[in-house]
């Protein structure tokens, strides 16, 4: 486990478990931080202390969580395993209670294959009070469900996904929008690339189990969600796709009727040996900072090959990021671009940081990722900056 500051400093807690699942959930009594790992749930203090509660242990209580846990209204935290049972046959997995004082119960067990099965999802809390969650298998027609289950154990099955256009391998959790509504992924599906099982949707639907498409992934805006959606503070949402784009995986922002907008495509920046310098495989929920900026972490990539802490900016935060690659005689600058924007890359020697040229003609981007070529002269050190230009034709200054 570690904890990173905006700045990029890495603090590492000891870890006294193994295989920990999910995001971390600060409990509102005592400000620690709580999460799963593979045989239990465990506890963080503000101090790096960590305390584990070996509460799975099978026989019917359930088996292996793969997602963090909610704190319900009442105190108590709800959480799914992925499995009912520690040996086989496995079962469909469980949603469970963890009381205040670490007491569990087990408020749902499924057993029914049109209830669906395997949830590999977080919960989440309705306006109504009842949870919402998602199973990955399973279901009426065998592609996943979303389902609702009050705080007593009361459960049903809202949505059955069909395999269609509408998605199907849900596996992130939803998200409970500002409208009241509930917004989430699949990770297959849709109207694009059929012949292949799909790229993937963003879907909507409400605690009455209405349920709407919002949008399609097509390869090139990105494959596969696996994270659940950020609502950020312009009320559009946000996330990242595991694959798609430059194959490295993609951020994006999808507004409430459906349009999709590509952010960043990881891999932009590459060594030379083709590793993604800015990371690849993102699989995380992306956190709101500060208006349009967002931190997130990549699966992989990075110089180390073993993944990223990135920050994205989307144009009402700090502006956009210049990246840097070395590539032969000189260094690749990459930066996340608005399409049509102009940009100009400038330089300065490092002993006169005062006197900037430019690093080559204006660019404008024909991408959400523009980069430019600058040569490197030996025994030199430079210093970069990026001007964002006005669009041509435009009076603004």
């Amino acid at each position: 486990m570690f904890r990173v500051s905006t700045n990029g400093s890495v603090d590492r807690v000891p870890a006294v478990l193994s295989y920990p699942t999910g995001e971390l959930v600060q409990r509102k009594y005592d400000g620690s931080f709580y999460g799963t790992y593979d045989i239990g749930v465990f506890r963080v203090t503000l101090d790096g202390s960590v305390q584990s509660f070996g509460m799975f242990a099978g026989s019917g209580y359930g088996y292996v969580a793969r997602a963090g846990l909610v704190e319900g209204a009442d105190g108590n935290f709800y959480g799914t395993t992925y499995n009912t049972t520690a040996t086989a046959p496995y079962g469909w997995g469980t949603i469970f209670q963890l009381t205040f004082n670490y007491r569990v119960t087990t408020l749902h067990t499924f057993t029914n294959g049109n209830e669906g099965a395997y949830p590999q999802c977080a919960l989440v809390e309705g306006p109504d009070g009842a949870l919402y969650g998602t199973t990955s298998q399973c279901g009426s027609n065998n592609a996943g469900t979303v389902f609702q289950m009050t705080e007593d154990g009361a459960f049903r099955t809202l949505y059955s996904f069909t395999g269609g256009d509408d998605g199907y391998y849900p596996i992130a959790g939803l998200l409970l929008a500002r409208d009241g509504l509930l917004y989430g992924t699949t990770m297959f599906g849709g109207s694009n690339d059929v012949a292949l099982g799909g790229d993937g949707t963003v879907f909507r639907i409400s605690t009455n189990g209405s349920f709407t498409t919002l949008a399609s992934f097509a390869g090139s805006n990105g494959v596969s969600p696996k994270a659940r959606l950020t609502q950020g503070s312009d009320g559009n949402f946000y996330g990242t796709t595991v694959g798609g784009g430059n194959g490295n995986g993609t951020a994006f922002r999808v507004t409430t009727n459906g349009i999709i907008t590509t952010l960043y495509l990881f891999g932009s920046v590459t060594n030379s040996y083709g590793v993604a310098l800015d990371g690849s495989n993102p699989q995380s929920r992306l956190v709101e900072i500060t208006g349009g900026t967002f931190f997130g972490t990549a699966h992989d990539g990075g110089t180390n090959g073993v993944g990223t802490v990135f920050r994205l900016t989307t144009g009402s935060g700090i502006g956009p990021i210049l990246q840097l690659a070395r590539s032969g005689s000189g260094v690749v600058l990459s930066w996340n671009a608005e399409v049509g924007g102009r940009y100009q890359v400038q330089s300065t020697a490092a002993d006169v940081p005062w006197q900037w040229s430019s690093v080559g003609t204006a660019v404008v981007a024909t991408d959400a990722v523009a980069s430019v070529f600058a040569p490197l002269v030996s025994g030199t050190s430079c210093l970069y900056r990026l001007a964002v230009l006005p669009s041509q034709g435009s009076d603004r200054r």
